[in-house]
């Protein structure tokens, strides 16, 4: 069964389709009877890490015996890596239930894939008696399917460049709309505001709900053999260990992740090894992922300007690109390419095969390899498929960085069996 194929003819709409707004999602939500992800919720909105936080949230507290949901999008190979119970994806059968109940529920009511698909988590939550939904935003915040939810910790973990044809242009438009999830219902928000400060301040403030920001109340000190938080009592003065990404984005993004478990100890109590044991294996499928079939391949899902800059430290720190290497790469039309494909200038880039996802927003290989070569004109830039490109790539055992869109980062994960 394609359950993606299955959720689509149901819901009768191209998950190309977009509308922004809470009106219809909350209509058929109301029809459902609102049924609640979980009696906690913490809600993760931010431009990049919101993987990271949710992996970390969903792996530590379900280690520690509580039932816990985590919902993500978007999905590398198959759907229902989006909504999780305890880490294990949730049956096709289960969701193909809940969606049938949704379709007839709520005929009447348009919803788009990703409405649909945040209705379906919340019943399929609901039937698994989730105790702590941990849900990652869509896009933005204020108008996101998530956000009809209530939630108990809202949790954003940065503030950039991206999807600014719906947010905004400036980063303090795109801080108004990911504050959004700083509710009246809210107990506790756990922000790095990215220089925005004064409109997390202000929202939080007119709501009453206690804030803490990076930066201000939260703190990462980093030191040769460990890093440590201050302001976290439970975690005051102790030794954090470095996770494999050493990176202070991704530190700054376990913070937030470890705030969040500080403001749940008394309901949701964690013991301090199982932190340690934790960010130390920390991994979020799709980054900084070293294939297991094959170790020369690397994947990550970096798609916009911040998120590239984050890839190319990394791959600096692990010495990744002390050697020639291969780029494979696709991205949607709306991105900032040219700013990406410039941040690789300094980097020792052999070929960079140039692939489109199955998405009509992608852009074709021709355009790209045209980008790439009017940019770093001493890459040899090829317009080629996933296919082609890997099989020569695998042929060859070259070192490799696979990059860019979820779904040409999916595809090849799946053709190089690197499944979830």
């Amino acid at each position: 069964m394609n359950l993606l194929n299955t959720l689509e003819r149901q819901i009768g709409r191209s998950h190309t389709y977009m509308d922004y707004s809470l009106s219809r999602v909350t209509t058929a939500w109301e029809k459902l009877g609102c049924p609640i992800p979980a009696p906690v919720c913490i809600t993760v909105a931010g431009t990049n890490g919101k993987g990271s936080v949710v992996h970390l949230l969903s792996s530590l507290f379900t280690d520690a015996g509580y039932i816990v949901g985590s919902y993500t999008s978007p999905h590398l190979n198959n759907f229902n890596e989006r909504i999780r119970v305890n880490q294990v994806p949730v049956l096709a059968t289960e969701l193909l239930q809940c969606t049938n109940e949704i379709s007839n529920v709520c005929e009447s009511t348009p919803l788009t894939f990703f409405e649909h698909t945040t209705l379906l988590m919340s019943l399929a939550f609901q039937r698994r008696n989730v105790q702590l939904a941990i849900l990652e935003v869509g896009l933005g915040g204020r108008l996101d399917a998530v956000n009809i939810f209530p939630n108990h910790i809202a949790c954003i973990t940065s503030i950039d460049y991206d999807h600014c044809e719906i947010l905004g242009n400036t980063l303090s438009e795109i801080a108004y709309e990911k504050s959004g999830i700083i509710k009246s219902t809210s107990k506790y928000a756990v922000v790095n505001a990215s220089g925005q400060d004064s409109v997390f301040i202000d929202r939080c403030e007119e709501l009453h709900v206690p804030l803490q920001l990076l930066g201000r109340d939260l703190a990462v000190k980093t030191l040769s053999q460990h890093w440590e938080l201050a302001d976290l009592p439970s975690l005051q003065n102790k030794k954090l260990p470095y996770p494999r990404n050493k990176s202070l984005v991704h530190l700054e993004n376990l913070a937030l992740a470890l705030a969040c478990v500080e403001r749940l100890q008394v309901s949701f109590p964690v013991r301090l090894d199982m932190i340690h044991s934790h960010i130390i294996k920390h991994f979020v499928p799709g980054r900084t992922q070293s294939s297991t079939t094959y170790p020369f391949i690397l994947f990550d899902v970096a798609h916009n300007v911040a998120s590239c800059v984050a890839l190319i430290w990394f791959l600096q720190d692990t010495k990744f690109c002390s050697q020639e290497f291969v780029v494979v790469s696709g991205f949607c039309k709306e991105k900032d390419i040219s700013t990406m494909i410039a941040l690789f200038k300094d980097l020792p880039i052999q070929r960079w095969y140039c692939v489109q996802s199955n998405l009509e927003r992608g852009v074709s290989p021709g355009q790209l390899a045209a980008l790439v070569t009017s940019i770093l004109p001493r890459t040899q830039a090829i317009a080629s498929t996933t296919e082609v490109a890997l099989n020569d790539i695998i042929k060859n055992k070259i070192p490799t960085l696979v990059f860019g869109s979820f779904y040409v980062v999916g595809e090849a994960m799946a053709h190089t069996n690197d499944t979830i």
